[in-house]
């Protein structure tokens, strides 16, 4: 698992200010915090509703494509204070390690609010064509008298929009309590010492949260709590989408190699922040690569 390299696909054409297109990339180096790669994925988090819905669009317009929810499950938004269906209290984590998308650990405890698996919309079909089922349907009827033969409608002659194309996005939305954190500064002396003072934290959250909910049954959808809401996102880069009618577009220019090389090393020693990159980035290209590279123009075959 790497840190991805997302500042590659756009860092550099900041420098001119010019308006570019956007491109995946750097939708998710505009949106995502923490983002690593895996193979031809990326996974981040985002934080708060309204940010998460801009990057939606955004990563859809950039695309060129929708993502159609597939499977899908959500607890009520006050579920947080209350018993869940099955009557229990509600779970509360440290870190989340079931499913097809996991939280970490960031010693702030939290509760999972919905999990939604997304596919794009040139993906396989879900269900047989109508002619597939009304040809089987007729088929039982010459054999079974008990079923009555498919009435035959005149319907339109619509192509259908799937491709199987394998693009898949996954989100996790957690809601965290940031004054129930653990003090990841504290030196504990043994581990069965921190184990102990989680145990005491998720003890006080639990009562706090069963509090308000004797006192008010809304009283979370009040947000009387402290609380943060955090959406986990694993995202597909454009090489995984296949058989769109249009290209998935955000690819973007190709960067010099020695751009790429200075930007990992960058990454390698805990260098994140975009504009702290952009800053040593510029000064590189302008000091070194130009110079070993008479015949590069910057930025364009740069970036």
């Amino acid at each position: 698992m790497d840190n991805v390299n997302l500042m590659n696909q756009h860092v550099m054409g900041h420098e001119l200010e010019l308006e570019q297109p956007k491109s995946v990339y750097s939708v998710l180096a505009t949106y995502f915090n923490n983002a690593e790669k895996h193979g031809l994925y990326v996974k981040g988090y985002i934080d708060g509703e309204n940010t998460f819905e801009s990057f939606l669009q955004e990563f859809n317009a950039v695309c060129k494509t929708k993502f159609i929810v597939r499977t899908s499950w959500r607890k009520s938004s006050s579920a947080v204070a209350r018993h869940s269906r099955y009557g229990r209290e509600e779970r509360v984590y440290w870190e989340y390690n079931s499913g097809n998308l996991e939280v970490p650990f960031t010693g702030v405890p939290f509760v999972v609010r919905s999990c939604l698996t997304k596919h794009c919309q040139y993906g396989s079909h879900y269900y047989k064509s109508t002619a597939e089922r009304l040809t089987k349907q007729f088929v039982e009827s010459q054999h079974d008298s008990t079923v009555a033969p498919p009435e035959m409608k005149k319907r339109r002659n619509k192509p259908s929009k799937k491709r199987d194309c394998p693009a898949i996005m996954h989100i996790r939305e957690i809601v965290m309590f940031p004054a129930y954190a653990l003090d990841l500064e504290r030196m504990f002396d043994t581990k069965y010492h921190v184990r102990q003072e989680k145990t005491n934290l998720i003890l006080k959250l639990k009562q706090e949260l069963a509090a308000q909910a004797r006192e008010d049954q809304d009283a979370c959808s009040q947000t009387l709590l402290n609380e943060t809401q955090r959406f986990y996102i694993n995202v597909p880069l454009p090489e995984v989408h296949i058989g769109h009618p249009q290209p998935c577009g955000g690819i973007g220019p190709t960067i010099h190699p020695s751009v790429t090389a200075k930007i990992d090393d960058l990454l390698s020693h805990g260098i994140y922040d975009a504009r702290h990159v952009r800053v040593i980035v510029h000064d590189y290209v302008r000091e070194v690569v130009l110079n070993e590279d008479q015949n590069t123009v910057y930025p364009f075959n740069l970036v």
